[in-house]
């Protein structure tokens, strides 16, 4: 039997989707269970405090909070993904939705990269997953400090 550039597309293209999804399953996982050991459970504490210390000192800090939304909003628009914030709710789902849409964008990397070859998606996606384990996890001293705080996320 012959071996068919087409091979390659069956091949490495599924297997690419596969790591990708299965790293981002597996970073769910630990988001729900260990989620102060990942940037975004660290994230989320962070803003939980900054949100309830802004509402407690609020005649001192409104500025900070405008600037703090403003910026926000135009990061989150620059990604394509803009978001109403009115609460420390719907602050966080604004989060979530910034994060998402920045692994939307990461994932339409691979998929560029097809038009060049079934070989290029796969490389991108074995290089792709360590890249976003560094962004995803704490590591080093800040992770010592985080250990110490209560798993309230």
């Amino acid at each position: 039997m012959e071996w068919k550039k087409c091979y390659l597309d069956m091949i490495l293209v599924p297997l690419s989707f596969m790591i990708t999804i299965g790293y981002h399953l597996w970073l769910w996982q630990k988001v729900r269970t260990k989620p102060l050991s990942t940037i975004i459970g660290t994230n989320n504490y962070g803003r939980r405090l900054w949100v309830s210390t802004i509402m407690k000192d609020n005649e001192k800090k409104n500025i900070l909070a405008v600037q703090t939304l403003r910026n926000t909003i135009m990061g989150a628009t620059l990604m394509a993904t803009t978001s109403i914030l009115l609460c420390s709710e719907l602050l966080e789902k604004g989060f979530t939705l910034n994060a998402m849409g920045n692994r939307i964008f990461y994932s339409a990397l691979p998929l560029m990269l097809w038009i060049f070859g079934p070989v290029l998606v796969f490389v991108c996606s074995i290089t792709m997953v360590p890249m976003l384990y560094n962004l995803d996890f704490v590591f080093g001293k800040s992770k010592e400090k985080m250990d110490e705080i209560p798993n309230v996320v």
